[in-house]
């Protein structure tokens, strides 16, 4: 289950991995959804596998009717936010990282921005801080606290990138495998990888395109993305879609 692009570029790498039996797949975005589920019908490896692509909210989704807790058990759940944290997300990191197969991934990605929910108290487990700048430190505290430690135990893997913004990715795990079974763990595990920068280089002699948001012009989607406080993928999706007119390359 995940958020892919347009073009799906990630769950085509799954694919060519395999074996892929099905995926679900969630795009709020008009113009977006569109390119998508073009790809789903057209291109050879994602027209190969059962696929189910949803024009909506992932978010609203989970919440209507209490989804989040009958979730189908994914091997692999990515939730490529690229955004903010809120509430409603944290309850559903929650009961998605609780919830899923015992041979299972969950892997979620967040901006390091200053959102209200975040949290400055102690988790459970330790934390490298010296790993972490103090608004990534609050923003894993927070994710982290939003799942139950004290009942279950996760190997965690969290990456810092820079992508226009700072981010963080996490990746839950809640067991080890010994040969051909998985074990559950005894305890929880956070292991903090050092932060990657630049992990989208822009290619060699391609020249900045100039975008216009609501009036304000700004050189890069990169710029318009630190301005504005979102993922510069973002504000590139949003530029080319017609859902967003106030969002347009010039």
């Amino acid at each position: 289950m995940g958020l892919p692009a347009g073009r799906a570029l990630f769950e085509k790498q799954l694919i060519r991995r395999g074996p892929v039996k099905s995926m679900l797949l969630f795009e709020r975005d008009k113009g977006i959804f569109q390119e998508l589920h073009v790809a789903c019908r057209t291109d050879e490896e994602l027209s190969s596998i059962d696929r189910t692509v949803l024009p909506m909210d992932v978010d609203r989704w989970m919440t209507s009717a209490g989804r989040s807790m009958e979730l189908p058990c994914h091997d692999l759940t990515w939730l490529d936010y690229c955004g903010p944290v809120t509430t409603e997300r944290l309850s559903h990191v929650g009961s998605l990282a609780l919830g899923m197969r015992s041979d299972g991934i969950f892997a979620v990605t967040f901006m390091v921005g200053r959102e209200k929910v975040d949290v400055d108290q102690p988790s459970l487990v330790e934390l490298d801080t010296e790993m972490l700048s103090l608004a990534q430190l609050k923003r894993v505290r927070t994710v982290l606290n939003a799942v139950d430690l004290k009942e279950n135990n996760f190997k965690v893997t969290i990456q810092p990138y820079a992508d226009g913004v700072p981010m963080l990715l996490m990746i839950f795990k809640k067991s080890l495998k010994v040969g051909d079974s998985y074990q559950p763990l005894s305890r929880t595990v956070v292991d903090i990888r050092k932060t990657l920068k630049g992990i989208r280089p822009r290619r060699r002699g391609r020249p900045l395109k100039v975008v216009m948001i609501d009036g304000d012009r700004y050189s890069s989607a990169d710029e318009a993305a630190q301005q504005i406080g979102c993922a510069a993928q973002t504000v590139r999706n949003r530029a080319r879609s017609s859902s967003f007119p106030g969002y347009k390359y010039i």
